[in-house]
């Protein structure tokens, strides 16, 4: 049987606590994955499309390091992010989720980074442990416009994320 290609809106939510989304982002799956766990990286895809200016963004991307990601509206008002990275590997990022918008609610992300060959990288987000569902409403909105902004800034990383040996291919 064919696997269903809906995308995660079509899709019927898991339960009330869960948010999942999907999108396909312009870059091979080893840039986006530095796009997701370099500090230098995350400052600069975010702040070039969000309407934020990401101010700091600090990721020890190794189970059991922390991350603390803090921008600025145009309208000066400051956000953050931050948790630890539970789980790291090529393919799957698993962090803890914690934001000024629900600064008593812990919740766990997970990014699913898949080739979708000339494409770039299909990426599968999902967001649980969401109490109350007042929050999962919100975060369904913000991370359609995240992973919006994720498939207009990442690919512009093509040309500049580069490890030492130049092995980030096109």
């Amino acid at each position: 049987m064919a696997r269903s290609r809906r995308s995660a809106s079509q899709r019927a939510p898991r339960s009330s606590m869960t948010v999942e989304r999907e999108a396909v982002v312009g870059a091979p799956p080893v840039i986006v994955r530095r796009a997701l766990t370099e500090g230098e990286l995350v400052k600069r895809w975010w702040s070039a499309w969000s309407g934020c200016a990401v101010d700091d963004a600090t990721l020890d991307a190794r189970p059991g390091g922390l991350y603390s990601v803090t921008s600025t509206t145009r309208y000066g008002t400051e956000h953050f992010v931050r948790g630890a990275f539970v789980e790291l590997g090529a393919s799957r990022i698993v962090v803890t989720w914690r934001t000024d918008l629900a600064p008593e609610s812990v919740s766990v992300v997970s990014f699913d980074l898949e080739s979708a060959g000339r494409r770039g990288t299909r990426v599968v987000l999902r967001h649980t442990e969401l109490e109350p569902a007042e929050e999962r409403m919100q975060m369904e909105e913000g991370w359609d416009r995240i992973l919006a902004v994720m498939r207009r800034g990442i690919p512009l990383l093509r040309g500049e994320a580069s490890t030492p040996e130049g092995a980030l291919g096109a």
